[in-house]
C-alpha cells in the first residue's frame, strides 16, 4: 500500500471517528479510541515506497496535508466530547456550579464507624 493509499484510507477511518463522536458517550470514545489506533498502526506501517525518491514524496504532500487538517478537526472534536463527558460525571457529583464556575461539591456527612 502506497503512502497516498494509507493517508486516504486513514482519512476515511477518522471521518467515521468524527461521524460517531456526534453522539459522545464514554463507549463511543472507548471505540473510536480503538479505531483511532488502527489508524496509526496504518499510517506508522512500512511498505516498499518507502524507499522512494523525492519527485514521489512531493506529489504526496497534497495527500499529507489533507491527513493533517483532518487530524486537527477530529482533535478538536475529540477534545470536546471527551469536556462534554467529564462535565457530566461531575455534574452527577456536585450540586452545581459557583459563580467562577467551580463544581459545588455535596457537604459530606461525618462517616460512622462500626470499629470497636
Amino acid at each position: 500500500m502506497t503512502l497516498k493509499e494509507r493517508c486516504q484510507a486513514g482519512e476515511a477511518k477518522l471521518e467515521q471517528v468524527s461521524i460517531s463522536l456526534l453522539d459522545p458517550r464514554p463507549e463511543v470514545l472507548d471505540r473510536c479510541e480503538a479505531d483511532l489506533q488502527e489508524v496509526i498502526a496504518l499510517l506508522e506501517s512500512e511498505t516498499a515506497d518507502s524507499s522512494s525518491g523525492v519527485t514521489d514524496r512531493v506529489s504526496e504532500r497534497p495527500d499529507l496535508l489533507r491527513l493533517r487538517h483532518r487530524i486537527r478537526l477530529l482533535a478538536m472534536q475529540a477534545q470536546h466530547a471527551t469536556n462534554l463527558c467529564q462535565g457530566w460525571a461531575q455534574l452527577g457529583m456536585s450540586e452545581g456550579y459557583t459563580d467562577q464556575g467551580r463544581p459545588v461539591l455535596p457537604a459530606s456527612e461525618p462517616q460512622s464507624s462500626y470499629e470497636v
